[in-house]
């Protein structure tokens, strides 16, 4: 192998280190690491010039720059690099495409629109699309972001969410009236004479407690007091302190099932079993 020691550094290095020029069909007596370090520092002295020539050959050899892209892209496992990539620098992937979205939101609508107009035309596609939202909404991922969303939306929020509410009652008051009103009357009727206050107070008082901590819970009826099949009596034998999210998910639902993955098993049937506990089923 051939030596060649360096014009501007003095170091002796490999003929393989330096630039080839085909007009002299020589080498350079500069190696490249001069070379690269000449270039960088008049790069950062004539900004406007390199970014201009640059743009200009872009533009020149679109086509060209495309397909040489390509071919690298798919010799050297682009998307493997791509994905380790991402796992390594999320947060700044994160930032780059925030970024780009509050930018660029007329793109962002076209490209949306061209991409929902193939896919509606497409019946597959349209299933798929279905078939993986649904998939992605059960995850463990979306769910803890939807959580953390809404906890940073409110406390973000508050007044404006307070404005809302109170915007809404005052146009809409007979509606409002009618599903307290609603809502108490239910209570009411679920509620019997032998009823213990003081066991239904402690359990709304811990819950309480609980929000005070910051632990989003809610007092939840195991079995429903308005079902079309079954209703619940408003007693503490009934009541249950779960997260929010499940109780929200459960709304007026009497599934069996869903009550063993919430409550347990054993204490669901205590309950049914206990003497003052009740079910009224609806004539349906």
């Amino acid at each position: 192998m051939k030596f060649k020691t360096c014009s501007k550094c003095n170091k002796k290095k490999s003929i393989l280190k330096f630039y080839f020029r085909k007009d002299i069909q020589n080498y350079r007596a500069d190696c490249r690491e001069c070379v690269q370090a000449k270039r960088r520092i008049w790069e950062k002295n004539n900004l406007d010039h390199y970014r201009e020539y640059h743009k200009k050959y872009r533009l020149k050899n679109r086509k060209i720059i495309l397909k040489k892209g390509k071919e690298y892209y798919y010799k050297n496992d682009g998307a493997k690099k791509r994905r380790d990539w991402r796992k390594k620098n999320k947060k700044r992937e994160h930032e780059t495409a925030r970024l780009y979205r509050l930018n660029n939101p007329e793109k962002i609508k076209k490209k949306q629109q061209i991409q929902w107009k193939r896919i509606k035309n497409n019946k597959e596609l349209l299933l798929k699309q279905k078939n993986r939202l649904a998939e992605y909404r059960k995850t463990n991922k979306f769910l803890k972001w939807r959580e953390n969303y809404w906890k940073q939306y409110f406390l973000k929020n508050k007044e404006l969410i307070r404005a809302r509410h109170k915007n809404y009652y005052n146009n809409n008051k007979s509606q409002s009236y009618l599903r307290v009103f609603k809502r108490r009357r239910n209570v009411l009727q679920q509620t019997p004479k032998w009823c213990d206050y003081k066991k239904m107070l402690a359990i709304y008082k811990k819950a309480e407690k609980m929000r005070d901590k910051g632990i989003m819970v809610n007092v939840d009826h195991i079995i429903p007091l308005n079902n079309k099949f079954v209703c619940g009596l408003n007693v503490p034998e009934n009541l249950k302190i779960i997260e929010d999210k499940l109780n929200f998910s459960k709304s007026n639902k009497f599934i069996p099932f869903l009550n063993y993955k919430i409550y347990g098993t054993k204490k669901y049937y205590e309950m049914l079993k206990s003497k003052n506990y009740k079910i009224r089923i609806k004539s349906f």
